[in-house]
C-alpha cells in the first residue's frame, strides 16, 4: 500500500511539473534518448627492464576486460568500451607468462584512472568519445 502511494505521489508530481512546463528529465546530467552512453578507453605503452631493455612475452591484462602480450619491442595495446563515468578506473596487470624465456619478472599491477575530461571526439549523442592513457612499466627481475 505504501509503495503504491509513493508511485502515485511521484506520478502526480511529475505530471503537474510537466503541465507547468518544469523540466524534470535527466538532461541536466546526461542527454536523454533511448539507449545508453558509451565511451572507448585505451591503455597502451611499453614494458621494459629496469635498464630500459624491452621485454617480449609479458601478458598485460585489464581487470575487467581483455589481455594482450607484449611484442619484441615490449609494446602492448588494450581497448575497452564502458559507460562514461566521471572517473573510470582500470587495474592493468603485467604478468611474466613465458617462464625463463626472457628472464623472470615480478608481476606488477598499475591502476589507471580516466576522467571524463580525458574523453575526446564524441558525437554529441550517445558516443562520448575516446580516452587514451600511455602507461610504460619497468618490471623488476626476480631470481
Amino acid at each position: 500500500m505504501k509503495i503504491q502511494y509513493h508511485k502515485l505521489k511521484h506520478w502526480l508530481l511529475a505530471t503537474a511539473a510537466g503541465l507547468l512546463g518544469v523540466n524534470v528529465g535527466c538532461e541536466r546530467f546526461i542527454q536523454c534518448e533511448y539507449g545508453c552512453p558509451e565511451a572507448d578507453y585505451e591503455v597502451k605503452g611499453r614494458v621494459t627492464t629496469q635498464n630500459d631493455v624491452p621485454i617480449e612475452g609479458i601478458e598485460v591484462s585489464l581487470s575487467r576486460y581483455n589481455a594482450d602480450t607484449t611484442d619484441a619491442d615490449g609494446r602492448y595495446y588494450l581497448c575497452y568500451g564502458n559507460f562514461p563515468y566521471e572517473h573510470d578506473t582500470a587495474n592493468v596487470t603485467f604478468s611474466d607468462i613465458d617462464g625463463e624465456a626472457n628472464g623472470h619478472y615480478a608481476d606488477t599491477t598499475v591502476q589507471v584512472v580516466f576522467n571524463r575530461s580525458d574523453l575526446h571526439g564524441g558525437d554529441g549523442h550517445w558516443y562520448e568519445g575516446r580516452a587514451t592513457k600511455e602507461v610504460d612499466v619497468k618490471l623488476r627481475e626476480v631470481e
